[in-house]
């Protein structure tokens, strides 16, 4: 199995919005620095994968799911392959490190976006390579809505393709805000602050997006027909991450859950599709587990009292709008008291 892979040299950069005017909310710039890593230099194609797995787009695409057409969105043994979940790339990468005997692994959204943005070789382009995105990605401007074989487009600064446009690329973290102070090798927030897994790049059915766009996020199980992926390995001295499969189990930090009052559980299945559970700090692992069943993701709200708890459980409909400009502040502020 041949990946191609580009060596990154490690160093220290500016991760989020860096362009004119105001970015959104969750791309505040922070300070990042990262050790050596190779990435791959173009997304993992339909031939890799099933020289792997066996199966093919067309075997994937779900009868239910109308946008997905191998013969109109792309298919080759060069395409990049798409319409995979982050839990089946989780498989692929089981395999193949069993083929191969390495370390492959999801690039953080950190090391993602520095190899996007060239690392130390970085000339400061809005896109992946260029400031003209006809040059460097397909989007739904040039690319007819479809797929196209890899690293048909100019490369960036570090001789990788492909990052600004073909298919939208999976990442390890969860999803959240950034942080505001410096990181060093980020992965992201844990489950419990995280919505979904994140996603890179732009896409062949997508506008151009900035090199520090974040595409935003699906759940983990969740296929779409122009969302692929490619592959890291770290520094063999670097910590590598866990690989097994995220649950819905609810995991809370017991010292935090004694002092609150009580609070409320949300899980989704998709940005909108949402319950939620008004708690008290005696909860049961397993009775939120029942509730939750099927769940991709879990957030807490935490709340000073009950009365507060019940407000927000009886006044607001969960969705992603009011997730970050409403609920997103007050967690933030509460869970500073527990």
């Amino acid at each position: 199995m041949n990946i191609e892979m580009v060596f990154v040299q490690g160093g220290t950069f500016t991760m989020g919005f860096t362009g004119q005017g105001f970015g959104m909310p969750s791309e505040v710039a922070h300070q990042v620095t990262l050790s050596n890593f190779s990435i791959g230099k173009y997304p993992i194609t339909q031939g890799q994968w099933t020289a792997v797995m066996g199966t093919t787009p067309r075997q994937l695409c779900s009868y239910t799911d109308k946008r997905c057409q191998p013969s109109v969105v792309g298919e080759g043994n060069n395409y990049p392959m798409y319409y995979v979940s982050w839990h089946d790339v989780q498989e692929f990468i089981k395999k193949l490190n069993e083929i191969t005997s390495k370390n492959y692994r999801l690039p953080t959204e950190a090391e993602w976006e520095y190899a996007a943005r060239g690392g130390n070789k970085s000339r400061g382009y809005e896109f992946s390579g260029s400031n003209d995105p006809e040059e460097v990605s397909w989007n739904e401007n040039n690319s007819g809505r479809a797929t196209h074989p890899v690293g048909k487009k100019r490369p960036n600064e570090l001789g990788i393709y492909d990052m600004s446009g073909n298919v939208k690329e999976w990442c390890w973290d969860w999803y959240d805000r950034f942080p505001t102070e410096p990181q060093t090798n980020p992965k992201g927030p844990d489950l419990q602050l995280g919505r979904g897994r994140v996603l890179r790049g732009g896409s062949c059915d997508d506008r151009p997006r900035p090199i520090w766009s974040r595409i935003d996020w699906y759940v983990p199980d969740e296929r779409h027909p122009f969302t692929g992926f490619r592959l890291v390995l770290p520094n063999t001295t670097q910590e590598t991450m866990t690989k097994s499969k995220s649950t819905t189990t609810t995991n809370v930090n017991n010292q935090r859950s004694n002092k609150g009052g009580c609070f409320i559980a949300t899980a989704c299945y998709g940005s909108y599709d949402c319950i939620q559970v008004l708690t008290f700090r005696n909860f049961r692992d397993e009775y939120l587990s029942k509730i939750f069943a099927g769940r991709m993701f879990i957030r807490f709200y935490y709340a000073l009292s009950p009365f507060v708890a019940r407000w927000l459980t009886n006044k607001i409909v969960i969705n992603k709008f009011i997730r970050r400009n409403l609920l997103d502040p007050i967690y933030e502020s509460l869970k500073k008291k527990y």
